[in-house]
Order: structure tokens, then C-alpha cells, then sequence
């Protein structure tokens, strides 16, 4: 660490590989101990020069809001003029390496002469316009070139649009550095800075989510300010800010780079949600939510670990429309079939009445539901109203005949007398005869249910 005011170095600090997990990030904790240490002895940083590394960046942008970030010119002008080079070795862009110098210098002077970072943007982009013999601009800040008529210029190689579309550069285009392992594998754990926030909750950002607008012109400006392509999509959503979840207040980039598990967890949890049919669409947290997996997303190396970890899950074995598990909600374990026996406790009326997106589960469930209620209902109303059929002839001798089916025999039954034949007492003196009372109701349905000849022998013992 350097003060600038007295070209002093103040502070040295001695980081190694290991205690940071690799060397892409020594460079960020040996600066966090610098400014940790400066600020422990009360002093008041009101702005740092540093290099363009990304991890610096971030925390600054972050974690030091009120300190004044810039770039060193040296450093830009450096890796500028390496690009410039890689253009020259190129047939079709090899008229460019002759501008190499022009552009270092250019830059320097963009750097030392202006008064703001808006004046600085405005007089490095009209090199494009300078490289090409144009020396009148369309930004107010700078309209037009400050030298003179030019002089001796015929012999220089003056460059065409049709080149200038692969001259234009952006100095402050960074680009995500995932962490991983020895094997060259992604590392699934978070770092150390994640660790502490998920350990930590009053470390996190409670504040309320903001909408997608507002997000992304705080991202445009961030872009612009560094250098940056804002007409790249990813570079400019790796500039959102989370607006959901343990990490809100971080950007989407320093996610990917901190905590790689995470989101695993939140892509996997919103396509679990998906084959539901239960996705919620609304909200500024939702809207933060949807951006962030479109941009994790375009990265290969989310895509291919997104793969290898489907390919590790146990594949199903396809079984019968009735023997489908529903496979969410409280009822997951569930058949197709129990939940359309069991629609008496209203579960089958409810997944009837929701609106899900076709080719979910749930939409799947709801589409055989009312297969199963479309042939319910047909069956009840096509079939006749049911009638006692009459016992064909030859039933008689295989099933037994119960006495209620025969009122006729019943009746003839409970009519005969106990004398077969005439006595020898005169008329005139009959002999009480004892008048044979119908069973009762008791007794009756005793006798109803018996076959014919079961009845007969029961009826004479009776009498």
C-alpha cells in the first residue's frame, strides 16, 4: 500500500496461496489486511488506485461504498496495448497494430486531463472517430479533436469502419472466475466471505426489494463507469443485484464466484416448481429470481454441472395411469388412483379447480381426474333404473327359492289344516280345532330367508 501524496509506501502484507484456497485471490485479502489495518490506526481512506482485479472491485463496490475506486492507467494501457497486438497478427486487422502507441497515449491523456470519469469516457471513445480521419464528435463533453490541422498525415494507414468494428474496446470488461478444484471441477462449497454471511445474519441486506428497471440502470451505470460493454448481456446482468434470499445486496457475478451450491439449489428448487405447477411469478423478488437463473444459465460450466448431477438421480421405472405417484404437495406418495377414491376429503376437487401449465405433474393428475369424473358421470346417467328380474325355470333347481319370492306358496301354506283326513266325531259336536295363527313379524322374517323345503319341514314341526 502506497500513499500517492508522499510516494510512500505504508504498508506491505504477505499473503500465501494456501491460506486463501488459491492465488486468484491473494491479491484481494492482502488488500482487505491493508485497509483493515489503515483503518484500525484511524485512517480516513477517501479514495484507492488500484489494478483491475475483479475480487478488489467487488469489495469495494460493496463492502466500501463510501471509498472512491479508480483504475491505474498504466495498468489499463498495458492491457490494452496487448489486445492491440493481437489484432496486428491478424490479416484483417493488422492495420490496427500501427495505432498501438497512438491508443497507450491517447489513454494517458484521456486520464490526465479531464475532470470527471464522464469527461475521461467521452475523450478515449473519440479515438475510434480519430482513428478513422473523423475529428468531430457527437458528445457534448468532448465535440471535437483539440490538435491542429494534421500535417504529413498522408502516409499514415488510416482505418475504415469496416475495421473499426473489431477496434473497439472495453477496458473494463471483467468476466466471472469460477473456484475449483485441483481437478479442475467446479467447487460446490462457498468461500469464506459466503461462509460468514450465512453464519452471520446481521450481515445481511434487509432491505426491501427493489424492481427489475431499477436494477438494471443501477447495473448500466455500473458498466459504463469501468469500461465496461453494456451492450452484452451477460456482462451486464453479472452487475444485477440479488433482490432475494441470504445473499441480497450482492451481485449476480459475485454469487457465481462465492457460492456455486447455492446456485445449484436455486436452479433445481425453481424447476422442481415448474413441474408442479406451482411457479409464483410475481414480485421484485420473483423478477431478481428468474434473471439470476437466465444468467447462470448461459455459463457452460453451470449447464454441465447441472447435467452431471441429473445423471447421478435414480431414473424411475414408468408404471400403469393408476399406479402414477402424484409426486408433490402433501400428498406426493400418493396414487392417481387413492386420490380419486379418496375425493371425498376435497383433495381431487382442489387440483380440478387450479390452473397449471401444461406438461407438469400436477396438470398431468388434473387432466386424469377429470378422465375419471367424464366416465363417473356417463355410467350414472346411461344406466337403466334397476328391476327385479324374473328367476328363469331352470333357476328353481340351482338356487333355492327364498319364501318371499313366492307369496302365492306362502299364503297356500299358511292355510292348510292339521287334519289330512275326517274324524269320526259327529258335526254336531266338533272337536276344537286349533286355529293356526300366522307367524309374526319376528318369526316371519325367521322363515323368510329358508329355501322351500327347509320352510315345509319347519312349518310342519310348527303346526
Amino acid at each position: 500500500m502506497m500513499n500517492l501524496t508522499s510516494n510512500k509506501v505504508i504498508d506491505i502484507q504477505l499473503v500465501q496461496s494456501n491460506e486463501v484456497g488459491n492465488s486468484v485471490r491473494m491479491e484481494k485479502e492482502g488488500f482487505v489486511r491493508s485497509l483493515t489495518m489503515l483503518e484500525e490506526r484511524g485512517v480516513n481512506v477517501e479514495a484507492i488506485v488500484t489494478d483491475r482485479h475483479t475480487g478488489v472491485q467487488t469489495f469495494l463496490r460493496e463492502e466500501r461504498k463510501e471509498i472512491s475506486h479508480y483504475f491505474d492507467p498504466w495498468h489499463m494501457g498495458k492491457g490494452i496495448g496487448k489486445k492491440v497486438d493481437e489484432l496486428g497478427k491478424r490479416k484483417s486487422t493488422q492495420d490496427a497494430g500501427q495505432w498501438r502507441k497512438s491508443m497507450v497515449n491517447h489513454l494517458y491523456w484521456s486520464a490526465s486531463t479531464s475532470s470527471s470519469g464522464q469527461e475521461a469516457v467521452a475523450k478515449w471513445t473519440s479515438d475510434a472517430n480519430h482513428m478513422q480521419n473523423v475529428h468531430t464528435h457527437d458528445n457534448a463533453l468532448f465535440p471535437r479533436c483539440l490538435h491542429g490541422p494534421l500535417v504529413g498525415e498522408g502516409s499514415r494507414v488510416w482505418l475504415k469502419p469496416k475495421n473499426m468494428k473489431k477496434t473497439v474496446f472495453y477496458p473494463g470488461r471483467v468476466s466471472v472466475v469460477f473456484r475449483k478444484g485441483p481437478l479442475g471441477f467446479l467447487r460446490q462449497d462457498p468461500s469464506d466471505e459466503a461462509r460468514r454471511i450465512k453464519d452471520d445474519p446481521s450481515m445481511r441486506d434487509r432491505s426491501a426489494p427493489v424492481k427489475e428497471e431499477t436494477v438494471r440502470q443501477n447495473a448500466l451505470t455500473v458498466v459504463r463507469v469501468r469500461g465496461g460493454d453494456v451492450t452484452d448481456p451477460k456482462e451486464l446482468l453479472g452487475e444485477y443485484i440479488l433482490q432475494f434470499g441470504k445473499f441480497k445486496g450482492k451481485s449476480f457475478r459475485w454469487l457465481l464466484e462465492n457460492d456455486v451450491g447455492y446456485t445449484l439449489y436455486l436452479i433445481q428448487s425453481h424447476q422442481r416448481e415448474e413441474a408442479a405447477g406451482t411457479v409464483v411469478s410475481e414480485g421484485h423478488s420473483k423478477d431478481s429470481l428468474m434473471s439470476f437463473i437466465r444468467y447462470a444459465l448461459s455459463f457452460q460450466e453451470i449447464n454441465s454441472l447441472l447435467q452431471h448431477e441429473a445423471q447421478k438421480r435414480p431414473v424411475p421405472t414408468p408404471a400403469a395411469e393408476d399406479d402414477q405417484q402424484v409426486g408433490f404437495g402433501a400428498r406426493a406418495s400418493s396414487t392417481w388412483r387413492e386420490v380419486w377414491e379418496s375425493r371425498a376429503d376435497g383433495y381431487a376437487a382442489f387440483i380440478l379447480k387450479k390452473k397449471c401449465a401444461p406438461g407438469t405433474k400436477m396438470h398431468k393428475l388434473q387432466q386424469y381426474l377429470q378422465k375419471r369424473q367424464e366416465l363417473s358421470s356417463s355410467s350414472v346417467s346411461s344406466s337403466p333404473v334397476p328391476s327385479t328380474p324374473a328367476l328363469p325355470s331352470s333357476a328353481s333347481s340351482a338356487e333355492p327359492m327364498e319364501m318371499e319370492d313366492d307369496e302365492e306358496l306362502e299364503r297356500a301354506m299358511l292355510s292348510i289344516s292339521t287334519a289330512t283326513e275326517p274324524t269320526d266325531i259327529p258335526l254336531s259336536t266338533p272337536a276344537p280345532v286349533p286355529e293356526l295363527q300366522k307367524p309374526s313379524g319376528l318369526e316371519r322374517c325367521s322363515l323368510v330367508s329358508c329355501p322351500r323345503r327347509s320352510f315345509l319341514d319347519t312349518f310342519w314341526s310348527f303346526a
